[in-house]
């Protein structure tokens, strides 16, 4: 077995990339799944009054309606800071009403004020403990805080909570990678599994795991299943374990079934840059940069103010050795955009080339 860190210097920046965008959305649609499980039921707050104005429990819960109704027409039209007012007052008039405080608290997290919104949760679950939605949306906001104790205490009162849940060991695992308890995540995993064998995010956590120990063939396995668990209703969801597949075999030193997967995916998707990127590492590794560059130069004449396609196309000329196909891109990225922030580094690349060039005269 791999020492932590050779496991990880082994890691590409491209095999990682997935779960970092999996990592991103996380956060979103639990807040998603929260506002329409809140909005449908009233959570039972069992803490009786609420400070200095009388708690009438039918009223508070009328009141609170209201607000998610107007907040899911504000998040709309952009107008969150209004319903942080309605709320922010609504917790001032009944200050022991757990339900109003999480959805307060979903709303701060909403507008990107995590720190806020972990406070907010925190008094929540003061009031009541028993919520395990609640230390959901606390472990996750934890985590994107950083704080990865405080994300696995949460998780696992969640879980303890509510024991049949796989989904709160899946989310519970990936704070147990992150503290490198490799083992025991792998065994949280494999108990989420046990419970509903069709999540297909835990197997996609068993690969990130897998990966980072340097088990390549069974990351590149649970991968599989992961892309093979996910429902008709979520297909999209398939292009970031696609992505992770081409990843890993890269990674495993097969370029040509890496191409083929990424080849494979809606053009929609085969075409943002982040892919042809991708696309372009696989080429490298076949020997032929050049094939990269005209990925990008493919895309440029569809999207002909895109520098970025531009740039693309000059770093993958330059990896070529071909410089005045790199000389031609450079020009076209300052032509689009005379400030892209890439231009200093390629000019720099570009005069390395042109040095190496005068010297093999």
């Amino acid at each position: 077995m791999l020492d932590g860190m050779s496991a990880q210097r082994t890691g590409s920046k491209g095999t990682w990339i997935v779960m970092a965008m999996i990592g991103l959305g996380l956060l979103g649609g639990l807040i998603s799944t929260w506002y329409w499980s809140t909005k449908v039921q009233v959570i039972d707050d069992p803490a009786e009054g609420a400070g200095s104005v009388p708690f009438d429990r039918q009223r508070a819960e009328a009141e609170l309606r209201e607000t998610q109704d107007h907040y899911a027409t504000l998040r709309e039209s952009g107008g969150i800071d209004a319903a942080l007012a309605e709320l922010t007052r609504l917790v001032e008039k009944y200050p022991r009403y757990a339900a109003a405080r999480s959805q307060l608290a979903l709303v701060l997290s909403d507008s990107g004020r995590l720190e806020e919104a972990y406070a907010q949760l925190e008094r929540c679950l003061d009031l009541d403990g028993q919520q395990p939605n609640v230390h959901m949306l606390a472990g996750t906001i934890a985590t994107n805080l950083n704080d990865l104790a405080g994300a696995a205490h949460h998780y696992s009162q969640a879980i303890g909570l509510e024991p049949s849940s796989g989904q709160y060991r899946v989310f519970l695992a990936q704070v147990q990678i992150k503290q490198n308890a490799f083992e025991l995540a792998r065994m949280t995993l494999l108990e989420a599994l046990r419970i509903d064998s069709s999540q297909h995010e835990a197997y996609a956590c068993l690969s990130d795991l897998y990966a980072r120990r340097n088990m390549l063939d069974l990351a590149l396995l649970q991968n599989q299943k992961a892309i093979e668990h996910v429902p008709i209703t979520e297909q999209h969801k398939q292009i970031g374990y696609l992505r992770r597949k081409a990843a890993l075999l890269r990674r495993m030193n097969r370029p040509e079934e890496s191409l083929q997967t990424l080849r494979g995916l809606f053009p929609k998707y085969r075409d943002q840059i982040p892919v042809i990127e991708e696309m372009a590492m696989s080429w490298h590794l076949l020997g032929q940069p050049e094939n990269g560059a005209r990925l990008y130069e493919q895309q440029l004449i569809l999207n002909p103010t895109q520098w970025q396609l531009a740039a693309g196309a000059a770093t993958w000329w330059l990896k070529a050795g071909e410089m005045k196909n790199a000389e031609r891109h450079v020009a076209t990225v300052k032509r689009i955009d005379p400030w892209a922030p890439v231009i200093p580094e390629l000019e720099k690349k570009l005069r390395r080339l042109k040095g190496q060039v005068v010297s093999d005269k």
